[in-house]
């Protein structure tokens, strides 16, 4: 399930079903507990979870029930957080709104259940259909929220930034807040976007593999269908700040399954005096040149290794 999802919402997402459902008192649409005519049957209930940029996380608690052979779903709550490591969680360093609450009221889905004797139950197909539904829901109503505090913000530079950006269409806007930086704006896009000519996979696929360094056993060449894309992200205070020389923050995030040894780990230097858009020019221009010629390396020592 959690793979389909990914693969559908092209974005990390996990699955936490309860076991056991209460039929009668765990879903509530606003009247008194239902009667034994109206009884409810679970069909749901539990967390989904999708990955929004970085390392910010929203969750959902998600029921879906039928009654009277009509299916519902309701987003019971949702939050968000933002994983700091794998052994600390924090709940409350992404600036939230009310937006988010939107998502809570019962709707119909177009699921027909009769047919399904005394116990319905649903299809994978069923189930992932509706959460695919819920999650991009979830990040269309957070993004909407992000960029409304971001428009809140005192930054003429940080909009000015958005302003640039917002016509591409895997931008993400996330706006953090840290004790020693305050609240911070990070733009997130895929260092590589869809273009063929930023895309490695093509290179891969016009050239001889042999050619080319595959980690992970030999299994799959560096970028794969499975492996999530290259992301940058360029940040902004907030606030105005008096003028400094310093440089706007600028990291390069590269994929869990990717190898260190395959990894370009050079970022171009940065100043204030640099737009957004140059600076992901300048990063894809840099990545793509050390990536040939790591390859090139590659290549020249399996045929002295292999040939000798």
């Amino acid at each position: 399930m959690e793979r389909e999802l990914t693969r559908r919402c092209r974005r990390s997402v996990r699955v936490a079903e309860f076991v056991a459902v209460d039929a009668l008192s765990t879903i509530r649409t606003g009247g008194d507990v239902a009667s034994s005519t109206e009884r409810k049957t679970p069909l749901f209930a539990g967390y989904v979870e999708v990955l929004y940029a970085r390392n910010a996380w929203l969750v959902a608690r998600v029921d879906i029930w039928t009654s009277r052979d009509v299916c519902h779903r309701q987003v019971k709550f949702s939050s968000v957080y933002v994983q700091q490591n794998e052994n600390e969680v924090s709940a409350v360093a992404v600036t939230n709104g009310g937006g988010l609450t939107a998502l809570q009221n019962v709707e119909k889905i177009a699921l027909n259940v009769a047919d399904r004797g005394e116990m319905p139950a649903l299809t994978n197909d069923d189930l992932a259909k509706v959460l695919e539904d819920v999650v991009k829901q979830l990040v269309d109503v957070f993004r909407e929220q992000q960029v409304q505090t971001l428009q809140a913000a005192t930054s003429q530079r940080a909009k000015f930034e958005y302003e640039m950006l917002q016509h591409r269409p895997e931008l993400e806007v996330l706006v953090m807040s840290s004790e020693s930086t305050g609240n911070y704006v990070l733009f997130a896009l895929p260092l590589l976007g869809e273009k063929p000519q930023w895309d490695p996979k093509n290179l891969i696929e016009a050239e001889d593999l042999d050619s080319v360094y595959i980690p992970d056993g030999f299994h799959a060449p560096n970028f794969s269908v499975t492996t999530n894309g290259l992301t940058i992200f360029i940040g902004y205070p907030m606030k105005e700040e008096a003028k400094s020389d310093a440089a706007w923050p600028l990291l390069v995030e590269w994929p869990a399954r990717m190898l260190l040894s395959s990894q370009v780990t050079q970022t171009p230097p940065s100043s204030k005096g640099q737009s957004s858009v140059e600076l992901i020019a300048s990063c894809k221009k840099m990545f793509l040149q050390q990536w040939r010629r790591r390859k090139d390396f590659i290549a020249e020592l399996r045929r002295h290794v292999i040939g000798g």
